[in-house]
């Protein structure tokens, strides 16, 4: 029997799959439009060298101290297929950031309709958070939307894609892995206890050919991987117990937050505030407490209706459930170190229950489409009420995060802050004018006073000057931050520094977040204390100290004399 060609041709272009693909490509290239503009000689800088190390054959924790390997590796195949470039490292996470949106709106259409879970995917789209720390906004997202795919499906496959998002993150990052791993855990225990208890939604599919657990339990190969991942789990728990992970890690968690932690920023006298800081720092503050609303709300609606019996717990519910707990542990970051940049990394579960709170108050003054009609007069009314109530958040936080931010934010607003090109052989972008102008001297500095091979050492946090200038860094760290190094750790370093003098420092003398315990004489002091006994001041520019050994004739000269009490 014939088919007609152009049925089978709308069939084709109408699939999910090919509009998913369509989308796909206009994100990809509404990102790459403006994915030339920012820099941040920082944090950005010292992935780029990261990665780089990692071209060259260096392997993160055991050559240099970094992040997992994962996202290196990652970088370093960029590396090889576009060059030794940062922008071949932000076209490695343009490619995944679409399928991080699109990701967001599958977990989103389970619990609202496609107009409200597009308005999750705008949110996400609107602010991915900054390119080298992207990694862990993806594995979240990833996790999270296949724990939603297999609570919803319960085949195998789902079980495997989770399984494997979760291992794949833990060389990316293992905190994602880890809450990933123990909110799974929670979720499909809670999933396993309701199918078994009769009368509830759950409970649609009896066991049997189209069941998850058969579907596991009747193939070999299923049942293999499912032993090695259950003794992987036990003997994993029998070494957490015996080593006392669990408390070490409690200490590392406290640990962190004692060295690196901010606390919140203030928002009360909200009036006063707002008139001493204006709408755009106050919405900044404001965005930190949010998700804890949100997340708040979630909590007591969840409880509300557990405790109403006249309702039936749904699938719904358990998807909130799982998307609110990957939202908490997420925030960890932010309670640990809060920070704008880190905030956002957090937020696509809130952007979730968000526009799931935003559809809630949609279909209570509107009713639900399939629910009664309302006299038009007060439709009409209440039309206009819930439209503006649901547009106005979203309204304001596009504007936010595509005018008034742009690359720290990883959105469009870059194009017109970042107005100066920065061109180097490494390198090509527009970014703030000083910085542009800093970075080149700078560099320009490093090659003209040393040849390739020559060691230079950037502090704090300057790996990116070794990427620009094609210069090594001679020690195990790309930075030094405060915690980092105990006294023996920090002797042991200058020692090695005093065997193989770097040919060129490039020092800042800043007081991280603010705070002069975070500067690096006071956390570091035999550090700078050597760098001030060796080494004299070549040029300042901008924030950055380029310094040189000072060599021996010159020591009793005064114009050469070192730079102690500088620092």
């Amino acid at each position: 029997m014939s088919q007609d060609p152009e049925a089978s041709s709308k069939s084709l272009f109408s699939s999910p799959a090919i509009s998913a693909v369509l989308v796909y490509v206009l994100m990809l290239g509404y990102l790459y439009s403006f994915s030339r503009y920012g820099f941040n000689i920082w944090d950005e800088g010292a992935f780029a060298y990261g990665c780089l190390r990692t071209y060259l054959g260096q392997i993160s924790i055991k050559d240099f101290y970094g992040y997992p390997p994962g996202q290196y590796l990652y970088g370093a195949l960029f590396y090889k297929l576009f060059g030794i470039d940062v922008q071949s490292l932000r076209i490695g996470v343009i490619l995944y950031t679409p399928a991080m949106v699109l990701m967001v709106y599958g977990t989103a259409r389970r619990l609202m309709s496609d107009r409200f879970a597009a308005l999750a995917a705008l949110f996400m789209l609107s602010a991915p958070s900054m390119y080298y720390s992207r990694y862990f906004t993806f594995f979240c997202v990833s996790n999270l939307f296949c724990l939603v795919e297999l609570l919803e499906k319960r085949r195998a496959l789902q079980f495997f894609m989770l399984i494997g998002s979760i291992m794949l993150s833990f060389y990316f990052k293992v905190e994602v892995a880890l809450f990933s791993a123990a909110v799974s855990g929670v979720a499909l225990v809670l999933l396993l206890v309701r199918e078994r208890v009769p009368g509830k939604p759950l409970q649609e599919k009896a066991p049997g050919a189209d069941s998850w657990i058969y579907s596991l339990a009747s193939r070999p190969s299923s049942r293999i991987l499912v032993f090695i991942a259950s003794a992987g789990t036990a003997l994993s728990l029998v070494y957490f117990v015996k080593n006392d992970i669990l408390e070490r890690f409690i200490d590392i968690v406290f640990g962190i937050h004692q060295v690196w932690g901010n606390p919140f920023p203030q928002i009360l006298p909200l009036v006063e505030l707002f008139e001493t800081l204006g709408p755009h720092e106050m919405f900044e503050r404001l965005l930190f407490y949010a998700p804890i609303l949100v997340y708040a709300l979630t909590g007591v609606l969840l409880l509300a209706r557990t405790l109403d019996r006249t309702r039936k717990n749904g699938k719904a519910d358990l998807y909130l459930l799982t998307t609110a707990l990957f939202g908490v542990c997420a925030f960890g970051l932010v309670v640990w170190r809060a920070g704008f940049d880190n905030l956002l990394r957090t937020l696509p579960p809130f952007y979730i229950l968000l526009t799931y709170f935003l559809c809630l108050a949609h279909e209570k003054l509107l009713g639900r489409p399939d629910g009664p009609r309302k006299k038009p007069a007060v439709f009409w009314t209440r039309k206009l009420v819930a439209k503006a109530l649901v547009l106005v958040l979203p309204l304001i936080f596009f504007y936010e995060m595509n005018v008034k931010h742009g690359f720290y934010a990883g959105t469009v607003g870059a194009v017109n802050i970042e107005t100066e090109r920065l061109t180097l052989d490494r390198i090509d972008v527009y970014t703030n004018p000083s910085e542009a102008k800093w970075i080149r001297r700078v560099v320009e500095l490093i090659q003209a006073h040393t040849r390739p091979g020559d060691p230079v050492l950037a502090l704090p946090l300057n790996a990116g000057f070794n990427f620009l200038s094609g210069r090594p860094n001679p020690i195990f760290y790309d930075w030094i931050l405060p915690g980092m190094l105990d006294e023996k750790e920090e002797n042991k370093l200058v020692e090695q520094l005093q065997r193989d003098l770097p040919k060129i420092i490039v020092y800042v003398d800043i007081a991280i977040d603010g705070k002069d315990e975070r500067r690096l004489i006071n956390y570091a002091p035999q550090l700078t204390g050597f760098i001030a006994g060796r080494y004299r001041a070549l040029e300042t520019v901008g924030f950055f100290n380029v310094l040189v050994p000072i060599e021996p004739a010159l020591k009793n000269d005064g114009p050469e004399e070192p730079l102690t009490g500088q620092f």
